[in-house]
C-alpha cells in the first residue's frame, strides 16, 4: 500500500461513516502513518512491514496503542474509536437457493 491508497482508503471510511476530520498521511521508513485529526478523539495509524507480514497499530488519543495483523481489524478499531454508534455489519456469502 503506498500513501495515496491508505489516504483513499481512510478518506472513503470517514465519509462513510459521516466524520468530519482533516487526514495526513507520510510515509515513515518502510511504513506508512495516518493522522485524523479533529475527529473526537483524534487517531493515528501506522502500517509497518514485520518478519510475519504487515502490521497495523491503531493509538485514540489518551489510549493505548494497538497492533492488528490484518486491515479488516484495523477498520473495526477505527469505527469502534471514530463511530461506535454505527454498530458493526457482516456480510454471509451463501449458495443460491433453487
Amino acid at each position: 500500500m503506498n500513501p495515496a491508497e491508505l489516504e483513499a482508503l481512510l478518506t472513503g471510511l470517514l465519509r462513510l461513516w459521516q466524520i468530519e476530520a482533516r487526514l495526513t498521511v507520510a510515509r515513515i521508513g518502510d511504513g506508512l502513518m495516518a493522522r485524523i485529526h479533529g475527529a473526537a478523539p483524534s487517531v493515528t495509524v501506522e502500517q509497518s512491514i514485520q518478519p510475519f507480514g504487515i502490521a497495523w497499530h491503531v493509538q485514540a488519543e489518551g489510549g493505548r496503542r494497538l497492533a492488528y495483523p490484518s486491515t479488516i481489524g484495523m477498520i473495526r478499531r477505527l469505527r469502534e474509536e471514530l463511530a461506535p454508534d454505527r454498530g458493526t455489519a457482516r456480510v454471509v456469502f451463501a449458495a443460491g437457493a433453487g
